[in-house]
């Protein structure tokens, strides 16, 4: 179709030579959808500069402060949004932890407390607690990227305290957590995820989960502290220290649930 003298998504009468909606912005010249329409919308989708997942990813492993602060400055436009960038990679994470989780399935033995040798009856409550603690396994080795989403207002409330001076509210840091968040379970789910399918049991898992937590806690200052333009060595130094402040809090606060959740309290 040629252009439309009013806007086929919102209805108003579009201004002579315009290309673009002047209310919605939708393109005033549209068209059938064709097979060939709907590979390039894909492909534009993927790998177009203007608003990319691809250069979005590339943006947010290179200079992820840098970009985060022109979002917040007002280029919105320029890049994907985040919250649905948040969620394909939510997506993605969880075929991920599927296959891990296919490995993981025969690694805890269903019997793992099994009656003494002499005969004895064994404790319904250390039964309990097994059957709990094989619960919480299942569910972290299939819902780990879960996790992770629940820390971002966590970890932004952390920052936000300790930046308060820096003018950024709550909001703006909930948003450049959402931004870090995604690429953290991103590269989780390409490197760390994949691993945990090899190494199951403590104390090889830690090998996995130590290096995961500390790659985490290094992006973070890394992307915090061209965020907030951190100057001098001490700056540096602070900002990976709230880095492993935040960090270790949400472990620990994670921790102590679980730990509630498998002694029944």
């Amino acid at each position: 179709m040629s252009n439309q003298s009013s806007c086929l998504n919102c209805s108003l009468d579009s201004i002579e030579g315009a290309n673009y909606c002047s209310n919605c912005g939708q393109a005033l010249n549209t068209h059938r959808f064709s097979f060939s329409h709907i590979l390039h919308e894909f492909f534009h989708a993927f790998t177009h500069t203007d608003k990319s997942v691809f250069g979005l990813i590339s943006g947010l492993a290179l200079r992820p402060g840098i970009l985060v602060r022109e979002y917040l400055n007002g280029k919105r436009k320029k890049y994907f949004n985040p919250f649905t960038f948040l969620l394909l990679v939510a997506a993605f994470s969880i075929l991920v932890l599927g296959w891990v989780g296919e490995f993981h399935k025969d690694s805890v033995p269903a019997g793992s407390v099994k009656p003494s040798a002499s005969g004895k009856s064994i404790d319904p409550n250390m039964l309990e607690i097994a059957r709990r603690a094989k619960k919480v396994g299942e569910f972290m080795n299939k819902r780990q990227n879960l996790v992770m989403l629940i820390a971002v207002p966590f970890i932004a409330l952390v920052y936000f305290l300790a930046y308060k001076k820096t003018g950024l509210n709550y909001a703006e840091h909930l948003v450049a957590n959402v931004f870090f968040n995604a690429f953290v379970i991103l590269f989780s789910s390409v490197l760390f995820y994949p691993l945990m399918a090899f190494f199951r049991q403590p104390p090889a898992m830690y090998w996995v989960l130590v290096p995961m937590l500390l790659s985490h806690c290094l992006y973070y200052a890394f992307a915090y502290g061209q965020l907030l333009q951190v100057k001098g060595w001490m700056g540096w130094v602070r900002v990976f220290m709230v880095s492993a402040l935040a960090i270790i809090l949400w472990s620990s606060l994670t921790r102590t649930i679980i730990g509630l959740y498998i002694q029944g309290g």
